[in-house]
């Protein structure tokens, strides 16, 4: 019992360092956990679980955007043209699966 009072204690101003309610997205999260196990020490599955972050969200490596020469033309499509032609672009799109 004392041992884990004596850790909860420990956690006390890792806690008061952020706000926890304000912060949302998971990269702000992941910052957050970056920041308070290299700053404290802790064990990077203690301080997942104190911010909210799932560890499997921790370790998760975004994939690169592929679809932006296909966006950048798209745009110029919809400049080129009005805005009737954006909606039969979008129906092609959404039937081409």
């Amino acid at each position: 019992m004392k041992k884990l009072v004596a850790d909860y204690a420990l956690d006390i101003p890792m806690l008061k360092e952020f706000n926890l309610k304000k912060i949302v997205t998971p990269e702000v999260l992941r910052n957050a956990v970056r920041h308070l196990h290299e700053h404290f020490g802790r064990r990077l599955r203690k301080v997942c679980i104190m911010v909210g972050l799932s560890r499997t969200s921790w370790h998760y490596q975004l994939k690169p955007d592929t679809n932006e020469p296909i966006r950048k033309r798209l745009k110029e499509m919809v400049d080129e043209r009005n805005v009737e032609y954006l909606r039969k672009i979008h129906h092609a799109l959404r039937h081409l699966r």
